[in-house]
């Protein structure tokens, strides 16, 4: 009798056991979470996209609670380029629900910065879910604009060898001038008896050799050019409300500090050392070919900055 009394202890703890182990499976188990959602309203962004770089753009979200729990807190990120968090929203509340519009959000100049909004929900049981979108700025249609005939001379000539490109025809120096405006001298023109007719940067390793007195100028910018292949035929076909080609002609390839032996018909991208000025250069005209009285003419394109 005994025996069967201790078994019979035994078999109740073990279920006791079992039933706390059942229960500890319990606590585990995942609990419910809101849903989120972006509005697919139209005109609305709720998916990864583009947009042009500047504009605004809209968004809105649905979010409802898992049964019995009230939305608790909402939170919008705004990362740009993989970036640290901004919190563009960040509310507390106790709703059943949750419907909201965000209007004219600005995106960032930058044309192909990447923005990332993350919106969060938070429920009454602390779980949590999120949803995002990522918005690629995209550049802004902007006109051509053509500036002809600009002529500059070699170093022994009486014309500027000195040129400033966001001037345009104005831009024209001489190198007394140019002295005095170093830090908007982005491009020079000399006759080299092997380079021949080159587009120089301020700052390329030779040009002190050719204008000793640049050795003692204090800014030299670092521009950049590259020898395309477009013809002079594309290059007269450029899309007169549309400067994309001279985008990418200018932002792909290798550049460096001048290009050398250049010819009639070449079109020459040009970059500043910031980037924030670019062109392509048509040469139409080359005189005095091998001489430093040499002057070339060349017509220039550029984005509507």
């Amino acid at each position: 009798m005994k025996k069967l009394a201790l078994f019979v202890m035994f078999a109740i703890t073990g279920s006791l056991f079992l039933a706390s182990c059942s229960g500890g499976d319990d606590d585990t188990a995942d609990k419910p979470k809101p849903t989120v959602t972006w509005k697919t309203t139209a005109g609305f962004k709720f998916a990864d996209g583009s947009e042009t770089a500047g504009n605004n753009i809209s968004f809105g979200i649905l979010a409802t609670p898992s049964s019995g729990e009230k939305i608790t807190r909402v939170v919008i990120n705004l990362s740009v380029n993989g970036g640290a968090n901004a919190i563009l929203f960040d509310s507390t509340m106790k709703e059943t629900s949750y419907n909201r519009d965000w209007i004219d959000i600005k995106l960032g100049e930058l044309a192909g910065a990447k923005s990332k909004f993350t919106v969060t929900v938070t429920q009454s049981n602390d779980q949590t879910s999120s949803s995002t979108f990522t918005i690629t700025a995209s550049s802004p249609a902007r006109n051509t604009q053509v500036t002809a005939n600009i002529v500059l001379g070699a170093q022994a000539s009486n014309t500027g060898s000195f040129f400033n490109p966001k001037e345009g025809s104005t831009g024209v120096m001489t190198i007394a001038a140019a002295a005095a405006a170093q830090s908007s001298t982005h491009v020079v023109y000399y006759m080299g008896a092997t380079n021949k007719a080159t587009f120089s940067a301020p700052n390329d390793a030779q040009i002190t050799g050719v204008f000793s007195s640049m050795s003692n100028w204090t800014t030299r910018n670092a521009t950049v050019f590259k020898k395309t292949t477009l013809t002079a035929a594309q290059f007269d076909a450029i899309n007169p409300t549309d400067a994309s080609q001279i985008d990418t002609e200018c932002s792909n390839g290798v550049f460096v500090s001048k290009v050398t032996q250049m010819a009639i018909g070449d079109v020459i991208a040009y970059r500043t050392q910031d980037g924030t000025h670019y062109a392509l250069f048509k040469v139409t005209a080359i005189s005095n070919m091998g001489s430093t009285n040499s002057e070339i003419t060349f017509d220039m394109a550029n984005p509507a900055f």
